[in-house]
């Protein structure tokens, strides 16, 4: 068993507080910020997208903003109008992300403010500089490999901020090694193939989530997009019969009936030019299930794709590449 795989059989253990230290609470216990910005990048930024449409399950009831470039938004550096008390926290596996990093620095001035990290520079900004942080032990992880122990320290820091937090632990709930030998099967339909992933607006998160797995664990090209807004510009470009092309099409239970129609109109079209395509019916009993399942079967679907090709699903020579040059 490689580190990859014992990665993902172990991804349970992360659906805890438990997996999290914390330190410098007191800095934003009771702030009740009136908004919350999540500023990440990669793996690390996928926290902000996954929050912001988990929202409901985790009883937030403020907006959430998601900023994945250097700086910050407008809307937290404004100092009238827009939001008046937002909670900024800064998202960084390594602690070492230029633009996190950059976006720290200009919130200078803000006070409410709070870092989740697994190391480098944020955490010890955080500890010299007093500020609530999130940390946990990297191990053997990716970036990509930390969504479940990012997305628990972000919860914990907004539950020590916002009391009406709510906490779900997955870690009995979540079985990573059901997702298989179904991932192995999907991954060896994928191979040699462009995939477009397909999800509702609720579940855009999901989409996005096997996109960024099967960029950089599979080494395959990979985009997403909501129906039904695809049905409105990009369903014509498979007109062309464009070939090596596969679609992914993932439902779920709180899909609406018309959604539901929508998905089989697209399947028809896709059958119409000869477009070949996987359904994925995402199980869980709650969006939080639902995404952390999906987290596991896209993980095991980019091992056994980067496998096929003979490749180390934890590199990212491109990524390291591109860093050496900034």
């Amino acid at each position: 068993m490689d580190i990859f795989e014992k990665n993902i059989l172990e991804l349970n253990r992360q659906l805890t507080l438990k997996a999290i230290s914390f330190g410098n609470l007191e800095k934003v216990r009771n702030a009740k910020p009136d908004s919350i910005f999540i500023i990440g990048m990669g793996g690390s930024g996928i926290v902000g997208l996954l929050l912001q449409n988990l929202t409901k399950d985790v009883s937030i009831k403020i907006p959430v903003i998601t900023w994945n470039d250097y700086g910050l938004p407008a809307e937290a550096l404004a100092k009238a109008g827009y939001y008046h008390r937002p909670l900024l926290i800064f998202v960084s596996f390594s602690g070492n992300t230029q633009e996190t990093l950059d976006g720290f620095a200009k919130a200078k001035s803000h006070k409410l403010k709070a870092i989740v990290s697994g190391g480098g520079k944020l955490l010890s900004l955080a500890k010299k500089q007093k500020i609530a942080f999130a940390t946990f032990e990297k191990n053997s992880l990716a970036p990509r490999q930390a969504n479940g122990l990012m997305f628990y320290g972000t919860l914990g820091l907004l539950k020590t901020a916002l009391p009406t937090t709510k906490i779900i632990e997955l870690s009995s709930k979540i079985n990573p090694a059901d997702y298989r030998l179904i991932s192995k099967k999907i991954a060896s339909q994928i191979k040699g193939k462009v995939a477009v992933i397909y999800s509702t607006v609720p579940n855009r998160h999901l989409g996005y989530l096997w996109k960024i797995h099967l960029n950089e664990a599979g080494k395959n090209l990979a985009f997403s997009n909501v129906i039904p807004e695809m049905h409105h510009n990009e369903i014509v470009s498979f007109e062309t019969k464009p070939k090596n092309i596969i679609a992914i099409l993932l439902t779920a239970k709180n899909d609406s009936v018309i959604h539901k129609t929508r998905f089989q109109i697209t399947k028809k079209v896709l059958n119409k030019y000869q477009i070949p395509s996987i359904h994925i019916f995402v199980n869980g009993k709650d969006n939080l299930e639902r995404a952390f399942n999906t987290i596991a079967n896209a993980q095991w679907c980019a091992y056994y794709l980067a496998k096929s090709k003979g490749l180390d699903p934890l590199e990212t020579k491109t990524i390291d590449f591109i860093k050496s040059l900034l």
